[in-house]
């Protein structure tokens, strides 16, 4: 037996591993299969506890008091993006892309998709100024 659970674990790491995406119609399942897929999802992520905490704002448990996206990240004390980046995540896979409370709507990120498409925070790139004299001066050292 302890050969088979092995040889489970494997299969189920492996699959995880690979990225797979899978879309879980949530309606037909029953809790306990919820359960598990979310448990899941928790152990398979790079930060288990970012993950926990960003499934209990996607699915509104109320386990850390309402606590927003930004909040987490701050708790954890990562970029809000990355605790919206596992945040969406669950979105897509478990609420059929249809926001929680607290976070954008489709239409509100599309907007924003739009208006920053071909932007950046900086300007265009510019060559260093004095990259020839240093280059001249300590390039043959």
């Amino acid at each position: 037996m302890p050969a088979q659970i092995k040889f489970c674990r494997r299969i189920l790491r492996a699959y995880l591993e690979s990225g797979h995406s899978v879309h879980v119609d949530i309606r037909r399942m029953e809790g306990r299969e919820l359960l598990a897929c979310l448990i899941a999802e928790i152990i398979a992520a790079p930060n288990a506890r970012l993950m926990a905490r960003c499934v209990d704002f996607v699915f509104s448990l109320g386990v850390q008091l309402g606590m927003s996206e930004t909040e987490i990240a701050e708790l954890e004390g990562l970029t809000k993006a990355t605790a919206s980046n596992y945040c969406v995540h669950l979105k897509k896979v478990y609420r059929d892309d249809k926001p929680a409370p607290g976070m954008k709507s489709r239409e509100a990120v599309a907007k924003y998709k739009e208006l920053r498409t071909g932007r950046s925070s900086r300007g265009p790139r510019q060559e260093w100024p004095f990259a020839h004299a240093f280059k001249n001066a300590y390039a043959n050292n």
